[in-house]
């Protein structure tokens, strides 16, 4: 079992109205203003997930993912702090570790390492997909980010996964 992090009362208004916004629509977008402690929210949602048997029609998988590799590291530092949250990279140069719940990666890297460029276009090319997604500073790769959920909801929808 996870320990997730405390939060201040701001931050679980924010994850309380988040978690409800997911469960009526599916997909939000959670907007913040610097400071507030939106990695901290993210990092009790992500927790909270991994704690959660998965259903029949879930891979048990969430992923964090930003614009840049620095990001990267920032995101699995904060992921480190007490109470650490067991997580693994997704990066050139790190071995990988898809058997843990909770992936970091960068959104160049989920577009190069996980979909297929060929001559009919571009395909998802693994069955690794993550029931919970979390993209920072989701203005800053909007195009690429729907690039990926296009493809990614294609194939858990081939294999049968909730979407």
């Amino acid at each position: 079992m996870i320990e997730l992090p405390s939060l201040h009362p701001h931050q679980e208004e924010l994850r309380d109205k988040t978690r409800a916004a997911l469960a009526k629509h599916g997909r939000v977008i959670l907007t913040a203003p610097p400071g507030m402690g939106k990695t901290r929210t993210a990092k009790w949602i992500l927790g909270a997930s991994a704690n959660r048997e998965p259903k029949a029609n879930q891979s048990g998988r969430s992923l964090f993912a930003v614009h840049r590799r620095g990001l990267v590291d920032n995101a699995s530092n904060s992921f480190a702090e007490d109470p650490p949250l067991s997580h693994r990279v997704i990066m050139s140069g790190v071995k990988p570790g898809y058997g843990n719940r909770i992936q970091v990666a960068s959104i160049d890297t989920l577009l190069s390492w996980f979909l297929e460029h060929g001559e009919a276009g571009a395909e998802y090319a693994t069955n690794i997909t993550f029931d919970l997604i979390v993209f920072d500073e989701t203005h800053s790769h909007l195009a690429k980010l729907a690039k990926f959920l296009e493809l990614h909801d294609k194939m858990r929808a081939d294999l049968g996964l909730h979407p």
